[in-house]
């Protein structure tokens, strides 16, 4: 067995989540970013540590990992896609790429598709890559982007 001693993040998917990333997501750095909403990303992790006690982040394929994130992210998504199809569509650019808090109906209503996709598919994805979960997330990825850019199009409004 490996001693981890000086890198605790690589006993378990919980010491990854309490020694390091949990820290990361709320600061909003790498591998997260202004994307993120701390409370998304810790229903993810709390569920991968209780599905996989002890199991280092190194020890799950692609495709496991990537499943977590997928179902969370769809939801969000689905979220978004129904905003613009209402046609609240700063509430969409918001829902879609989480970048700019927006005050809508009084409240802020900042969102987070793109950024739980691009996790799923951390730390890397390529034309090598054999997971369909992770490819999904990439693709994924860009579709929320381009979604989200497709808002700025239809004059969304973004305030301070």
């Amino acid at each position: 067995m490996t001693n981890f001693d000086g890198h605790p993040w690589h006993n378990s998917i919980q010491d990854l989540w309490s020694t390091k990333w949990d820290f990361l997501a709320r600061a909003k750095v790498y591998p997260f970013n202004e994307w993120t909403v701390h409370s998304d990303y810790e229903r993810i992790f709390n569920k991968l540590g209780s599905s996989f006690p002890g199991v280092s982040a190194n020890g799950f394929d692609e495709d496991t990992w990537a499943s977590f994130f997928l179902p969370e992210a769809d939801e969000i998504y689905a979220e978004a896609q129904s905003l613009e199809l209402s046609g609240n569509f700063t509430g969409a650019y918001s829902t879609y790429m989480c970048s700019i808090p927006q005050r809508l109906d009084d409240h802020v209503f900042p969102r987070r598709a793109a950024g739980l996709y691009r996790v799923g598919y951390f730390p890397w994805v390529g034309r090598s890559s054999t997971s369909e979960g992770k490819l999904k997330c990439w693709a994924m990825d860009k579709t929320s982007i381009e979604s989200a850019m497709k808002q700025v199009s239809n004059q969304v409004t973004l305030e301070p």
